[in-house]
């Protein structure tokens, strides 16, 4: 399977996880033209909050992305800002000008992306899931 197959079948299961997590809310994920990014809009950090994120691709997938990228606004600092004190501003090309800020998380060790089990161990949903689990460890 290629690359490319590999990323539209997460893209199509992340959407469909999205839909069933948060109903009502309207999701979008988009892929980069390259393959080497996606973004998220609407993703349910937690049950009343909802970011958009970008996910960094260029290892995929032999390696998950290593973090996340949030729109850098003050409302999204706050959501943030309790749980990690790993948080580097900068820019990203992947989506023209806007500003982002990275939030370093580390995958789950021999992270490796099997394409017969997409959705379940070592994919990206689990690296999304992974992301809002922490979250919300942090925020008890």
């Amino acid at each position: 399977m290629t690359r490319q197959n590999l990323l539209q079948q997460e893209k199509t299961i992340i959407t469909q996880w999205l839909n069933k997590t948060a109903p009502g809310t309207k999701h979008v994920v988009e892929l980069g033209p390259s393959g080497n990014s996606m973004q998220i809009e609407n993703f349910p950090l937690t049950e009343d909050s909802c970011i958009e994120l970008l996910l960094i691709l260029d290892r995929y997938p032999e390696s998950a992305p290593m973090g996340i990228y949030i729109r850098n606004s003050p409302e999204n600092k706050r959501l943030i800002q309790c749980q990690t004190g790993t948080s580097n501003s900068g820019t990203c090309s992947a989506s023209g000008s806007s500003f982002w800020m990275h939030i370093n998380f580390e995958p789950a060790p021999n992270w490796a992306v099997a394409p017969e089990d997409l959705g379940k161990k070592s994919s990206l949903l689990s690296f999304l899931k992974s992301i809002q689990k922490k979250h919300s460890q942090f925020n008890r």
